[in-house]
């Protein structure tokens, strides 16, 4: 049975709300590292401060843990027994973002402190993540071969994920 579980993948694949969805089917504690990260007027937390967040974070016995940051992979990855990487479009991706910026604006849907607002940034981030935040997902899973990794395409792969109860053992 899934234990500890590392979701990964671009933003607006629909992470957070598989997360959730997960974590209640699993009767695990849900994580997302955006409340954790990010601090009031989008100010990110300092590196090893960081670091330290997550190991905290991730010493449960149980958990779901909704969120990149390529460069602590590795702070998840070392106790995770799954990893679900989002590999939908990334048409599918902007949209899903965009959509989120819409229904959210203004409101402080991730972090506190923190209003969601239409960022060129973080669009970009989503265009470019084949190319620039893949290969080092790739990496952090290739340095833990105990991961059972599992690849969902689609919002309704995830559903069905969910829905079947797959609990690799």
């Amino acid at each position: 049975m899934m234990q500890r579980v590392a979701v990964v993948g671009p933003g607006g694949a629909g992470k957070s709300t598989f997360a959730g969805a997960l974590g209640e089917r699993l009767g695990c504690q849900v994580i997302h590292l955006d409340r954790y990260f990010w601090r009031p007027g989008w100010n990110a937390a300092p590196s090893e401060e960081w670091a330290d967040t997550q190991r905290e974070l991730v010493a449960a016995e149980r958990w779901v843990v909704d969120g990149n940051y390529g460069g602590t992979f590795d702070v998840r990855f070392a106790g995770a027994d799954t990893v679900v990487v989002f590999t939908p479009p990334r048409a599918r991706c902007l949209v899903g973002a965009v959509s989120r910026t819409l229904r959210n604006y203004g409101r402080d849907a991730r972090a506190d402190g923190c209003p969601e607002r239409f960022s060129l940034e973080f669009y970009r981030w989503i265009y470019n993540y084949d190319r620039n935040s893949r290969p080092r997902l790739e990496a952090a899973i290739a340095r833990h071969p105990h991961l059972d990794v599992v690849e969902l395409g689609s919002r309704a792969a995830a559903q069905r994920f969910v829905d079947s109860g797959d609990e690799r053992s």
